[in-house]
């Protein structure tokens, strides 16, 4: 995996949080030898394990040169000078996820960072280039366990944040065939509810969903996807078809309706209600992930940050 390929990994577990004009470094933020106080009194750093966190050298010297010492004292200024606005970003984003789970009553426990920091490693390990090595790879990026633990333990708590108003039964797994009209006009409306009604017969029918959607879809992505959507949730339906859906089950098509894409009948792929297992998991990956940003936003908003 090339430098940009391991950024994108785990930057995925922190692009939301990047908070407006403020200055994002090239390499990987979140160096964690800066204290920024909280609720309990408590540095964010005491909240890592202290066998992942480099701490600083205890004779007060950084390196030597030639025998000539460069000391801690000469590294903290210039720390502070280069990395403040890193540093803050990702303890103020900790900050305000902590604060936030700590009213609702959530934790995030050892086992669950633990696991989450392993998943991570093994998706960038798995997409290594042979013979490179996890630690440095992530050191040529500037980058540590310290960091990414800090980073996970955070998306780890906002993912449980945004769960607490999640409900399954809320939400539909659907595929779809679209036909839009040539024009606005009422003949070519006309012409594209009546093809629309040509497709649910033949699916009623038995047709192969894949082979009625090719024969009539004009759209080069509804192609690639076979018609897919995904989860959406319910209530985004329109009305019509909403209440179809007390009558059907999985596996079947709803009537055409018209919507804002064209005229579109929907497979019912699941019903969030029924979903189990890694099904489940998805609709809340997707549901986690849709929710993110908004979530982030509002407690923003709600927080009074100030920058010294």
């Amino acid at each position: 995996m090339d430098a940009d390929g391991l950024k994108k990994h785990i930057l995925a577990y922190w692009e939301p949080f990047h908070l407006p004009n403020v200055h994002n470094m090239a390499m990987f933020p979140l160096a964690l030898i800066l204290g920024f106080a909280f609720q309990s009194a408590k540095l964010p750093i005491s909240d890592l394990p202290k066998d992942i966190v480099k701490m600083r050298p205890a004779n007060g010297i950084a390196a030597r040169v030639d025998g000539i010492e460069i000391k801690v004292s000469d590294v903290d200024a210039l720390l502070w000078d280069w990395r403040k606005d890193d540093v803050l970003d990702d303890l103020i984003a900790y900050r305000l996820v902590k604060a936030e789970a700590t009213k609702m009553g959530l934790k995030a426990t050892d086992t669950e960072i633990k696991e989450a920091v392993n998943k991570l490693f093994q998706a960038i390990s798995d997409t290594l280039d042979k013979g490179q090595d996890l630690q440095s790879a992530m050191l040529s990026q500037g980058t540590t366990l310290s960091r990414v633990h800090m980073r996970v333990a955070t998306e780890v708590l906002m993912r449980k944040i945004i769960l607490a108003s999640f409900k399954p039964q809320e939400f539909i797994d659907i595929s779809t065939i679209t036909i839009k009209p040539n024009s606005d006009s009422l003949a070519d409306l006309k012409s594209a509810i009546e093809l629309a009604d040509g497709v649910y017969q033949r699916l009623q029918r038995g047709e192969n969903f894949d082979a009625v959607l090719l024969s009539v879809a004009k759209d080069p992505n509804a192609i690639k996807a076979r018609g897919k959507v995904g989860w959406r949730k319910e209530s985004a339906l329109p009305e019509q078809t909403r209440k179809e859906l007390n009558t059907l089950k999985a596996g079947q098509f709803t009537k055409p309706a018209q919507t804002v894409n064209g005229i579109q009948v929907f497979r019912i792929d699941q019903f969030g209600r029924d979903a189990k297992g890694e099904n489940l998991t998805a609709l809340q990956d997707w549901y986690v992930g849709g929710m993110r940003v908004q979530v982030v936003d509002k407690l923003r908003k709600a927080a009074k940050i100030e920058r010294f």
